[in-house]
Parts: C-alpha cells; sequence; structure tokens
C-alpha cells in the first residue's frame, strides 16, 4: 500500500476577537491529526479498522471515517509540524501546538472564548466619580468611534455594550491583561488534567511553534559593517520557539507540556497585547497570575533570561506588545522551519494559513480614494497598514524553495547512472570481509575512496563545504557542553580554531600516522551519518510508491524504516548535552582558554571524538543494513537498500555543494492553502460572513451570539477546506465544493457535537441544518439526467 504523508505547516494571522473564529479552526485541525493517529495505531497493530475508531467522538470519528475511505489503496497520514502565529493567531496556535504535543482536549478554551471574552468580563467595572458624567457622554463618544470606525453595530446587545465600554476607564487600556492571563491559565491546566502521557507526533518527529512579540523597549544589537567598524540598532521583533520531539528514546522531550504552562500563557497574553485595548504585558503581571493560582513557573528564571533577554540594562521589567505590530502574518520562520524536514515516507506538503478576513481589492471604482482625515490615518498608520501586511515576498520565497527541490532532483537524477555504475564496479570487487556486514562496511569505504578519486579538483570544494559546516556544529555544541550559549560573538572565533584542528583524513581507527589518534572528520561528522540514513529512507519510500510488493515485505521494510529512524536518533542525541558526561564539560568550560590554548581545544575535540564512538555505530548500521538486505533479496532481488547505502558518497559529493542546509530535505514541493470564510463555499456559493469583523475586528468581544457564530462557522470552514487537502492528496484527487457525503457527515458530527453549548441564538444550528437540506437538494438535482429532472 502506498504511504503518503501530508504535512501541515501552520500560519494563524491577527484578528483581535476573530480568535473566536480561529478557536473553531484549530479544534478541527486537532481533531483530524487525532483521528489521522488512531488509524496509524490501528494499521499497526493489525485490528480491523471499523472497530478501532469506536472510541472516538464527534468530527473526530468522522475524519477516521473519511481517512479509512476517501483513498482505500491509499495509507494516508496526517501531521502538523510547524505553526506560527501572531496576536489572536498566537494565542490559538500556542493552544494547539500543547494540544498536539500532549494529546489533549480544547474544549475549556471553548468556555473561555464564549463565556469570557466578553467586554463586560474583559473590561474594569467603571469606577470614581467621573463614571456619571463617561454615561451621558458614551452615546456621543459611541457615536464619533462608530464613525471613525466606519461602523455601528445593528445589534441591541452590541450597541448596549458598545455604550458601556465607552463608560468604562478612558486613556488607558480598558482589558485587563491579568485577568485575561488568568483565564488562560485555568484553561492549561484544565487541559493537562487530561495528560495521559501520550502525543500526537510521530515518532521521530518534532513540532515547532513560534509566537511573534514586540518588544517595546527594544534590544540593542551591534551590525559589523567591516573589519573595523559597526553600527548599532534597536530590535523590537521577538520571536519566541517552542519544541517539542518524540524521539524514541525518552519518549516526548517537550516545551509545550503542563510545566511550562505559564511561559505558555505569558507569550499568550504578550502576542495580543492589542495597544491601547491591554496594558503593556510584563513578568511581573504573569508572576502575580502564577502566584494567585498557586501555580508553579518552574522555568521561570531560564524562560526570562534566555527567551525574554531578561529585564532592561536599568533593572525595569521588559514591556512587550501586540506581535501583529511587527509581524501580523509570521510566514518566515515556518518556512525557515520546513526547509530542513526529512521525510519518513512521501510527503505533500501543505503551507496551510487561516486569513480570518483575506482581503478583496475588487474594482477601482468601488474604492474611496478620498483623502484620510485626522482620525482615519492615524489608525491607518497604527493598525489596519501594519496589519495587511503583503505575503507576495513570503510566496516568492517558497516559490524559489520549489525551484531548488525541483533543480536538486534533477540533479541527483542527472548523477543516477553514473552513481549506479561505479556502484556495480564495487559490488563486482572481491571487496574484504569475513561476514556480510564487514563486506558492505569495505564498500561503503571503498566508495567514499572512489568519489574523491573520481571527482578531482571539485571533491577539495566539497570537503571543505563539510569541514566548514562540522566546524560550526562542534563549535555550537562545544558552547553548549560549557555552558556558553548566550555568548553569540564565541561562535566564528571557535570555528576558525577549530577548522585548524579537523581534517579529512583518518582510517577506521582514526590514524593517520603515529600513535595518536587524529582529530578526523571521520569520527565527528554526525551529520554526514545522518544524510546517508535518510538517502536509504528515501529509496525506501520510492519502492513503496513505484513497486508491487507482498505484505511481508513491506511489513520487513516498515520495520527498517523504524530502525533507522532509530539509528538517525542515537545519532543526533551527540548533539545534545545530556549525551556528555561531567569530564567533557568541564573541558569546554573555559572557553578563554579553548581560544588562546590550542592544546586546551584539541583535548576537548579528542574527548568529544571518543564519547561519540560513530565507528561502532557505523559497524552497528553495517550489519543493520546488510540483514536488512539479505531479508529484502527474496522480494528486491536487485538489492536496492544496500546500493543506495554504498551509493551516498557519490551522491553527497553532488548534491551537498548546492544544498541550503547540512540535511537532506524532503524534496518535495510546497503547495501553499488557505481556510478563511470566502474560501468555504459547500452551504454558499459566496461563503461566510463573520460577526466579529464588525467594529475593526473587535465586534466579537460585544456579542455572545456573534462569537457562536464565528466559532462555529470556523469549524465548518476549516472542515470543508481539511477534506478539500485530503482528497487533493492523491495525484488524481481533486479539491471539493459541493456537500458531498463525506462533508455532510462531517458538518453533521460538529452540528451534533456543538448543539449543547450554543445557545445564545436559537436559529444559528437550525439555519446551517437549512444550508444543508437546500445544498444536499441542489446536489441531487445537479446529479439527474436533463430527461430524469424533466420527469
Amino acid at each position: 500500500m502506498r504511504q503518503i504523508e501530508l504535512r501541515l505547516a501552520l500560519v494563524l494571522y491577527g484578528g483581535v476577537s476573530l480568535a473566536v473564529y480561529m478557536h473553531g479552526v484549530t479544534r478541527e485541525l486537532l481533531n483530524l491529526q487525532r483521528a489521522s493517529k488512531a488509524l496509524e495505531e490501528a494499521r499497526a497493530k493489525g485490528v480491523p479498522l471499523d472497530g478501532a475508531g469506536a472510541e472516538l467522538r464527534g468530527s473526530t470519528a468522522s475524519y477516521y471515517h473519511i481517512l479509512r475511505t476517501l483513498h482505500p489503496d491509499l495509507d494516508l497520514r496526517v501531521v502538523i509540524d510547524a505553526i506560527s502565529g501572531a496576536s489572536a493567531g498566537g494565542i490559538n496556535g500556542i493552544m494547539l501546538a500543547r494540544a498536539i504535543a500532549h494529546d489533549l482536549p480544547l474544549d475549556s478554551h471553548r468556555s473561555l472564548w464564549l463565556e469570557k471574552a466578553d467586554v463586560t468580563q474583559l473590561c474594569g467595572k467603571p469606577r470614581g466619580v467621573t463614571r456619571l458624567a463617561k454615561r451621558v457622554l458614551a452615546p456621543i463618544i459611541g457615536r464619533i468611534l462608530g464613525l471613525v470606525l466606519e461602523q455601528d453595530p445593528d445589534n441591541p446587545e452590541a450597541r448596549r455594550k458598545l455604550h458601556w465600554f465607552m463608560s468604562s476607564r478612558w486613556f488607558e487600556p480598558p482589558f485587563s491583561g491579568a485577568r485575561f492571563a488568568r483565564w488562560m491559565l485555568e484553561a492549561c491546566n484544565a487541559m493537562d488534567l487530561e495528560d495521559r502521557g501520550d502525543t500526537l507526533i510521530p515518532l521521530g518527529q518534532k513540532l515547532e511553534l513560534f509566537v511573534t512579540l514586540t518588544d517595546y523597549f527594544g534590544v540593542k544589537r551591534t551590525v559589523p559593517l567591516s573589519a573595523h567598524s559597526s553600527t548599532h540598532e534597536i530590535e523590537h521583533r521577538r520571536l519566541l520557539k517552542f519544541l517539542a520531539r518524540n524521539d524514541g528514546i525518552d519518549g516526548i522531550k517537550s516545551q509545550l507540556g503542563a510545566d511550562c504552562a505559564p511561559s505558555h500563557v505569558f507569550a499568550a497574553r504578550a502576542t495580543a497585547s492589542f495597544p491601547g485595548a491591554f496594558p503593556p504585558a510584563s513578568v511581573e503581571e504573569m508572576d502575580r497570575v502564577v502566584k494567585s493560582l498557586n501555580a508553579d513557573w518552574s522555568h521561570r528564571d531560564q524562560f526570562v533570561e534566555q527567551e525574554l533577554m531578561g529585564p532592561l540594562e536599568n533593572g525595569a521589567p521588559r514591556l512587550f506588545i501586540d506581535g501583529s505590530v511587527v509581524m501580523n502574518k509570521p510566514f518566515q520562520p515556518v518556512i525557515e522551519s520546513i526547509s530542513e524536514r526529512a521525510a519518513s515516507r512521501e510527503v505533500v506538503r501543505r503551507l496551510l494559513y487561516v486569513d480570518p478576513t483575506p482581503g478583496d481589492t475588487g474594482e477601482p471604482e468601488e474604492h474611496d480614494y478620498a483623502a484620510p482625515g485626522f482620525f482615519r490615518s492615524i489608525l491607518a498608520a497604527l493598525a489596519h497598514i501594519p496589519r495587511n501586511e503583503p505575503i507576495g515576498d513570503d510566496l516568492k520565497e517558497i516559490d524559489e524553495m520549489n525551484r531548488n527541490i525541483r533543480r536538486l532532483k534533477d540533479v541527483i537524477a542527472a548523477a543516477k547512472p553514473h552513481v549506479d555504475r561505479e556502484v556495480d564496479v564495487i559490488l563486482q570487487l572481491p571487496g574484504e570481509g569475513t561476514t556480510p556486514a564487514e563486506a558492505l562496511g569495505w564498500a561503503r569505504a571503498e566508495a567514499t575512496r572512489m568519489a574523491k578519486e573520481h571527482a578531482g579538483f571539485s571533491y577539495a570544494g566539497y570537503e571543505q563545504l563539510r569541514l566548514n559546516r562540522l566546524s560550526h556544529r562542534l563549535a555550537k555544541l562545544i558552547k553548549r557542553l560549557g555552558g556558553h550559549d548566550g555568548v553569540g560573538e564565541a561562535t566564528h572565533h571557535l570555528e576558525r580554531a577549530i577548522l585548524r584542528h579537523l581534517t579529512m583524513e583518518g582510517d577506521a581507527s582514526g590514524m593517520v600516522g603515529g600513535d595518536e589518534p587524529a582529530v578526523s572528520i571521520v569520527h565527528l561528522d554526525i551529520d554526514y551519518r545522518v544524510r546517508r540514513l535518510r538517502s536509504v529512507i528515501r529509496k525506501l519510500n520510492l519502492i513503496f510508491g513505484s513497486e508491487q510488493l507482498d505484505a511481508a515485505c513491506v511489513q520487513r521494510m516498515g520495520v527498517l524504516k523504524e530502525r533507522l529512524y532509530e539509528l538517525i536518533t542515537y545519532q543526533q542525541y551527540r548533539w545534545s548535552r545530556a549525551f556528555y558526561g561531567t569530564e567533557t564539560g568541564e573541558a569546554c568550560e573555559a572557553l578563554h582558554l579553548l581560544l588562546s590554548e590550542p592544546s586546551k581545544l584539541d583535548r576537548a575535540l579528542r574527548l568529544l571524538q571518543e564519547r561519540m564512538g560513530l565507528a561502532d555505530l557505523d559497524l552497528l548500521i553495517d550489519e543493520v543494513v546488510s540483514d536488512a538486505d539479505e531479508e529484502l533479496a527474496v522480494s528486491l532481488s536487485s538489492h536496492p537498500i544496500k546500493r543506495a547505502y554504498i551509493g551516498f558518497a557519490f551522491y553527497d559529493a553532488v548534491t551537498l555543494p548546492i544544498q541550503h542546509t547540512s540535511d537532506h530535505s524532503e524534496l518535495g514541493e510546497v503547495t501553499v492553502s488557505r481556510i478563511s470564510p470566502k474560501d468555504a463555499v459547500a452551504l454558499n456559493e459566496h461563503g461566510s460572513v463573520l460577526k466579529g469583523a464588525q467594529l475593526q475586528s473587535f465586534g466579537a468581544f460585544f456579542n455572545r451570539s456573534w462569537r457562536e457564530h464565528d466559532y462555529l462557522w470556523g469549524r465548518l470552514n476549516a472542515a470543508e477546506r481539511l477534506v478539500a487537502l485530503l482528497r487533493g492528496v492523491d495525484r488524481d484527487g481533486g479539491g471539493v465544493s459541493v456537500l458531498d457525503a463525506h462533508l455532510e457527515l462531517l458538518f453533521e458530527s460538529i452540528l451534533e457535537e456543538e448543539t449543547p453549548h450554543l445557545t445564545a441564538n436559537a436559529d444559528l444550528i437550525s439555519g446551517i441544518y437549512a444550508s444543508m437540506a437546500r445544498a444536499a437538494k441542489h446536489r441531487e438535482g445537479a446529479s439527474q439526467s436533463p430527461e430524469t429532472a424533466e420527469l
């Protein structure tokens, strides 16, 4: 059965009260990945697929059915592996990432958005003797506000709350940041009560979360201009990163768990600190919130120093405002993240962004080109224009990345006949070794020798590139082991010093002459070995997709892939601090001595080389690949696994110089898709309109029925777009723009699940059922022939 992994990288925009809509979207994304994980586990256990999903509920059960029946001959897995968010999107991205990393529900956040995200809860009550005067003036101010915002809500509840809002505190932020943070922390704590030690992250993969903040005071940075001059700048953009990895050794290693919940809430509170509406976020405010709940912020000091850059130079607190001020559409972090992802199976990559208010330029005559007045100019400069930054440059970068992938594929295809001939020669040589594993090890070394010999002078550039990349990796590792992560300028100096110690020479024992082992790339280049195993896995993926295999062969290949991923994890673990002991750490502590005394650096490198033990690991991998090749020889008589393993030395010399990263990427192109009210047309050909888009996207804070409307349509819009993605994942698949059977099942499960919770507008659920009935009737009419339709 052909295996495909649909990988989703998410970008969630800012949108103030449209956070309610995005919460609905993220619930569907979570349910889809949960259903995918359940189906994958059922297939791995070999149990009947019908009964395996019986415990699933709501739209999760519907997605399970869709994944199982939409492509019967396809083993499809859905993975969300990168999330980036700003402002309202940042909040929802954080909570979705927590839910995926630890398989947690989002129910507590539904209550937060529907019940508490209201101005009467967010605002403090009017205080002081001026409150009566404010109430008298509130209708006037409210009318002025409506004119400035070009909107006047045609709803009694919204009007009443707008006037109430205008009688609250003036000339200071009306919304309570501490109250909002407390609600979010309570919701996170409710999530964490459901933690059973599980994760939705596939084995060997990771989930990265990026959240944008605006550092009000900024950080002073020195920018070198030349060898003898520099300039200074203030950097206000701050990008927080949280990581969770399912590495297969110690289970899930996560910065998204309960122990980091206050850090998550601080990031959510800060990224959504809309200027003027919320006061700036500060660590001191978060400390008070944590204390009020008797919670524990165990990683506080590390988070403050490493992520928030500590307090200001004078000891004053660092303040943060809305992340949308500096980056409202945070594509760049996920673009950089997915460019370095490796594939465990054939990958279909989608960059999926959520835009609650997609722009519509319209015809020129529809625009009001009158010169803006005083208030509108200020509003445009502070909010409208920054929040509508174009995404064209980001999409161009994705297009360039796709072109690079196509170039790399072309290079590999062009080199393949030559590599095949070289591997044929090696396999025909008598070789060395008494066991198949030893013979494979000899062939691997012979391929490296022949690649160097036949590549000529170009091989020198390849070797230098490997040395440079390895010296950079080792410099960062030494800094990490010595506790010098924050000393950024030391990396370059360490790199240059390490280069003077490294050599490309060495045999299996690391000797280059004499009795002293050399500090050699042969025994330090972990990334080279990882790339080699990735190349074997890619070969396995190609075999899965292109050949008819019996069940026993498929099972053996699956076991081999799992084993290779374990070996990759063991190798990559050597880049972590936890792999090394006290002696190695102490050898890396005195950074100034490592830079000034070559003997100190030489000792540190020799300790690393000894502790890594890559020569023994090479022998183990030779044995794993050799055994697998023998087991698969009956079904795969051409020995493709062994040939890929031996041939890697030739391919790497050709492809590494044109790659942007030290690891092979997925080698699959990235397609951009969108979830928005305009894109979901199964129930309405013109899409849906969000109630919260009123009052410059603050509207949902003034009316519960509006929040319920936007939340439900967020789920329905996401469901429709996700079914379209699943349908189009196969080469012969297509999108969905009508209410087909799969989508009807999904919509019904969402409505059934939400009916007890959405009570503010009795017509909301019934209206959608009516729309579904009309869409179904239209579908049936369209499917009839003209003759049948006349009857």
